[in-house]
């Protein structure tokens, strides 16, 4: 029996938690095969240990669902993985796939923290917040000291501030005049969504290789295109302003066309990067003050909404879409 004091979670806080236990134990069956087929010490030392912390979060907050008296989620267990299945990827790939999750989910413990209440849950997320911002230090580390990971273009630096001068310079291009130069904000922004979807383009080609759904496969072929027409659009705007970024991937698809993960899992992975994609574009269509950008962003938000949004029905007509918790439903109560 709970004491006077005790506090129930609120319902953003069983939300948060829902969506943490999704990621988490999605996470860890992708890191167990990426652990599995390490190739280096290092590369092992560091997969092995993201695996143990994602899992003791798992476990922590399945412990937590419990001792409240939440129905713990189904999420996704051993059976949605098979670590003996040939290497998908080569190189140093379940690196890059740490640093991009941790990208993603420092994001969401951020988002999460201002929906946070009790003193327990807010410990707990902000002990994920620090151990992803250390996974994304060290898997970047790691990248760039085995020359695995492109850095943003290089410009000359700026000697003194500078203040807009007239309203040209919110102008975009058009079929009668150039645009000004990228600045360095608007560079930031897209350079990250011009990484994000090279990865994407690598993880999507390895993961239609592998579907074992038609429908699925052919989705993940479309996610592939989509990924291809961003890196190039991007790269585009970056040639117009004289920039020349090339975001090698670490690592590529094998041949392999055994399955490693489940369909049910390949497809909430794609929801959840899909979701980043949104998140970044919509940030980027935010900060970005050359008036033809936003239009572009905007125009590419669209199509990436219509994906994820084929995504969703595809993911409920197989039955791999698990229902969050839901508020008491009043009027079938009343009718009952």
């Amino acid at each position: 029996m709970k004491d006077a004091s005790y506090t129930p979670l609120a319902s953003s806080e069983i939300g948060l938690l829902w969506m943490t236990y999704q990621e988490k134990t999605m996470s860890r069956q992708m890191l167990r095969y990426f652990a599995h087929h390490a190739t280096s010490a290092d590369e092992k030392a560091l997969l092995s240990r993201v695996l143990g912390e994602v899992s003791g979060f798992v476990d922590r907050i399945r412990s937590r669902f419990v001792d409240e008296g939440v129905a713990v989620p189904v999420g996704f267990g051993d059976g949605d993985v098979n670590v003996e299945a040939p290497a998908l990827y080569t190189g140093l790939f379940g690196v890059s796939f740490v640093r991009l999750l941790a990208k993603i989910t420092s994001g969401l413990s951020a988002l999460h923290l201002t929906m946070a209440y009790r003193e327990d849950i807010r410990s707990m997320i902000q002990e994920i917040s620090a151990l992803s911002q250390r996974a994304y230090g060290d898997a970047t580390g790691l990248l760039l000291a085995k020359g695995l990971i492109s850095r943003p273009p290089i410009v000359t630096s700026p000697d003194e501030p500078d203040f807009v001068k007239d309203l040209e310079y919110m102008n975009g291009k058009s079929i009668w005049r150039k645009a000004r130069p990228l600045n360095l904000v608007e560079t930031a922004h897209l350079y990250q969504q011009m990484e994000t979807n090279a990865f994407g383009f690598e993880l999507m080609t390895g993961f239609a290789q592998t579907a074992a759904e038609p429908d699925a496969r052919r989705y993940f072929e479309s996610g592939r295109e989509l990924a291809r027409e961003t890196v190039d659009m991007i790269q585009s705007i970056f040639m117009e302003s004289d920039m020349n970024p090339s975001p090698a991937p670490s690592a590529r698809a094998t041949e392999s066309t055994t399955p490693a993960f489940s369909d049910k899992l390949m497809m909430y992975c794609t929801n959840i990067l899909t979701s980043f994609g949104l998140g970044g574009n919509a940030l980027g269509t935010t900060f970005s003050l050359r008036s033809d950008l936003p239009l572009k962003l905007i125009g590419l938000m669209t199509q990436v909404y219509h994906f994820a949004q084929a995504g969703g029905k595809l993911m409920i007509r197989h039955g791999w879409m698990e229902e969050p918790p839901q508020a008491e439903n009043r009027r079938e109560l009343i009718r009952a």
